[in-house]
């Protein structure tokens, strides 16, 4: 029997699921999008928890998300870095989305 998974990722007022990509290279982590933000989480094996690894409200965008080739650009003025707190700044935010 697996253990109930917990997750640290609390749904916003009003906030809707849209899409969700896995993150090439990066196991067990995906890129979450809703009508609200853009969330990249991560499951951790060993306890059945996500981690949420950083975020970007839509209204923090400076500038529509692009793809160019295979990656996605992310461009938020304020992105929420949930692994180092003081990373919390103005910028480009790039994944790379195929393999």
């Amino acid at each position: 029997m697996r253990p109930r998974q917990r997750s640290e990722i609390k749904q916003l007022e009003g906030e809707v699921f849209r899409d969700h990509c896995p993150l090439p290279g990066h196991k067990k982590t995906n890129i979450i999008i809703t009508n609200r933000r853009v969330i990249c989480v991560k499951e951790i094996d060993f306890v059945g928890h996500f981690n949420k690894e950083w975020e970007c409200l839509f209204e923090n965008f400076y500038r529509p998300p692009a793809v160019v080739g295979t990656d996605l650009k992310i461009y938020c003025k304020v992105l929420k870095n949930h692994n180092n707190p003081e990373n919390q700044q103005n910028r480009l935010h790039r994944h790379m989305l195929a393999g």
